[in-house]
């Protein structure tokens, strides 16, 4: 954490135990500049306390679907049989069975091939014209291609992203058919 701090200046958070899961969950602990350890022997206890909303791959649609079905706790989970919950959730019911139960067989990666090149800012007041969006969506477009240059890639989605105040997002894509990279035209069809 040190080192990353005195090369970036950014804070990094860190969470230690016994599977990729519940590692992920404890980074998120204490932020900033956190690290959290669960060891075995603490794990069932902490997952127990968990809140549904807190597990990775809960989003707001399956928590809320959980809540309907009164389930709000890693404990309320663990409460329910396999087939419960693959009834109610499909396959990811499994998976929701597994890491209530501390079970996670997923593998760290370290190094895996990007298959993504994005760039998104958060603006401290609101974008209100036409011509402010346009201007920073064309920031971003340069930006996309000086990262597109740096990793030697190029891409045939384009995906756009909008945050309003609200915190209501929309997304669009658009899959063309040929490769870009160059910033005009990641500008142009964004």
């Amino acid at each position: 954490q040190r080192e990353i701090w005195e090369k970036t200046g950014l804070t990094s958070s860190a969470g230690v135990s016994y599977n990729k899961f519940l590692a992920k969950i404890a980074s998120d602990i204490k932020k900033p500049a956190g690290l959290t350890v669960i060891p075995p022997d603490r794990a069932q206890a902490f997952i127990k306390e968990l809140p549904v909303e807190k597990f990775p791959g809960i989003g707001p649609k399956t928590a809320a679907k959980m809540h309907g079905l009164h389930i709000y706790t890693g404990n309320d989970l663990y409460q329910l049989s396999q087939l419960d919950l693959v009834h109610h959730f499909g396959k990811a019911g499994l998976s929701y069975y597994k890491r209530a139960r501390g079970i996670d067989h997923n593998r760290l990666k370290v190094h895996r091939d990007r298959k993504s090149v994005g760039k998104e800012h958060t603006y401290s007041q609101p974008l209100m014209t036409d011509e402010d969006v346009l201007l920073k969506l064309r920031v971003l477009a340069e930006e996309v291609q000086s990262s597109l240059e740096r990793v030697k890639k190029q891409g045939k989605t384009i995906v756009i992203k909008i945050r309003y105040r609200s915190f209501d997002t929309i997304t669009r894509r658009i899959s063309l058919p040929d490769y870009v990279h160059k910033w005009d035209d990641l500008y142009r069809y964004a």
